[in-house]
């Protein structure tokens, strides 16, 4: 999909989970820089640009008339998959121009588009591409990297000249394994790279290594928790550090060590303090799958008090106070967060749902869902509300059309629950029945089983 609108991209933060957008250039040495700004001020930020001293990069501007502007293209958005998936980061690329418009002379993509149009003018096309490379380098006594590499080898040449070779044979060996769902053979020769890495260099740093959280999946494979907990916890630092943790915790809980687990979370939220947000949210749920209701409220509110503003974590602790029956809460904190962002998908559904499940405030909830509807008119879960609030307005067969939607998009034992209601409502005993019925096939312990049966008037 193309995004060539604000507009696009704002759908897309939406839709997404984006919390915060990196604004990336490129200074005259073709290192990388970026400004990372929260999605909330992604509307300003795309209407003016980015402000920011230009003095401060090498070779940009003299501090006398240092002021810069960032502007983003569109075009080039994209999710860095390396970030946690609650609370993902956004990246564009972008121009850098002066205050008043004007090209800057370091703006190195307008560079390439000059050049870029002299080789047309010539007839010729111009392609440009990334070539990613690595290099291996010695470590000194204490650890630290050196300028010396491990060995002297250039290109297409093989061991003893290349002393990496046998290296990135077990490495790559161990991620293909890794993509095949190969659990065996990831173990294996992921083990056998590490072993030799440290052999070759006994001081080697491998706490960001992206491969202990593919030893860890292996291992959680095999129901080996104790393995895969010990594997994600090789895992200290860098991007995949919060992956980690999250993965550690599960396999420790697997394991039967929830205790172990829920400090495991709670120490990375020292560590981790932007990534702090999801490790509360983990925490909680972790409680609420113990059947801790209580203490998941308790966390839930400590993420509320360090985090006031943070939508997400906003959303969440209303979602786990409807979860554990205090829906006055919950209200009040959807209240709270859509005086924050009126645009937020997941709360004006879930707090439409939540008046339209009380049957009261319809006239508000349809507003609230519509908003919801024309944001995302795919959703099931959307779908079933607009569903349950046509049926408490009387609305019988728009009622069926919307819920029965829902459940060809995802199956969910409450959804079903719904659409019984509506049939039998409706006058259709035999789909009603129906849909009954394949309800106990998928859930036959669901809390609304009960009440259906006296509705159909079936015995137990």
């Amino acid at each position: 999909m193309s995004y060539n609108t604000q507009q696009d991209i704002l759908d897309f933060v939406e839709d997404n989970n984006v919390k915060f957008v990196r604004f990336a250039f490129c200074d005259i040495f073709g290192t990388q820089k970026n400004i990372a700004v929260l999605a909330s001020d992604l509307p300003k930020a795309m209407e003016d640009g980015v402000c920011f001293d230009g003095s401060s990069i090498a070779g940009f501007m003299k501090v006398e008339e240092s002021d810069l502007v960032l502007r983003p293209d569109l075009s080039t958005v994209t999710i860095l998959p390396w970030r946690p998936t609650e609370g993902r980061v956004m990246q564009f690329f972008c121009d850098v121009e002066k205050p008043d418009g004007a090209a800057f002379g370091g703006n190195c993509r307008g560079f390439l588009r000059q050049m870029s149009r002299s080789f047309r003018k010539l007839g010729l096309t111009c392609n440009v591409g990334a070539e990613c490379e690595f290099y291996l380098f010695e470590n000194d006594d204490r650890g630290r990297p050196t300028r010396i590499p491990i060995d002297f080898g250039g290109y297409f040449d093989v061991a003893p000249l290349d002393a990496g070779e046998n290296l990135r044979i077990y490495q790559n060996a161990g991620q293909i394994a890794a993509e095949l769902n190969d659990a065996e053979r990831t173990t294996r020769w992921l083990t056998e790279y590490v072993k030799r890495v440290r052999e070759e260099n006994p001081a080697v740093d491998l706490s960001r290594a992206e491969l202990w959280l593919q030893l860890g999946n292996a291992a959680l494979t095999k129901r080996d928790f104790t393995a895969a907990a010990r594997y994600y916890r090789e895992l200290q630092a860098g991007p995949f550090a919060v992956q980690a943790r999250l993965r550690e915790a599960v396999a420790l809980s697997d394991g039967g060590k929830t205790e172990e687990a829920l400090q495991t979370l709670r120490t990375a939220r020292t560590n981790l303090k932007l990534d702090a947000p999801v490790l509360f949210s983990a925490e909680a749920s972790l409680l609420m799958e113990k059947g801790r209701a209580p203490e998941a409220l308790e966390v839930m509110n400590a993420a509320l008090e360090a985090h006031p503003t943070d939508p997400e974590i906003l959303y969440e602790a209303a979602m786990l106070a409807q979860e554990t029956g205090a829906s006055a809460l919950s209200e009040k904190r959807l209240q709270t967060l859509l005086s924050m962002n009126p645009e937020h998908v997941q709360a004006n559904n879930a707090l439409g749902y939540l008046w339209v499940e009380q049957n009261r405030n319809l006239t508000e909830a349809r507003a609230l869902l519509e908003k919801a509807y024309r944001a995302d008119p795919l959703n099931p879960y959307i779908l079933d509300s607009m569903g349950w609030l046509c049926y408490r307005e009387g609305r019988l067969r728009a009622a069926r059309e919307f819920v029965s939607a829902s459940l060809k998009k995802l199956y969910d034992a409450e959804v079903a629950a719904h659409l019984v209601i509506i049939l039998q409502k409706s006058g259709d005993q035999k789909a009603a029945e129906a849909t009954f019925a394949e309800l106990l096939e998928h859930d036959p312990e669901h809390p609304t089983v009960a009440r259906l049966r006296e509705l159909l008037g079936k015995k137990p």
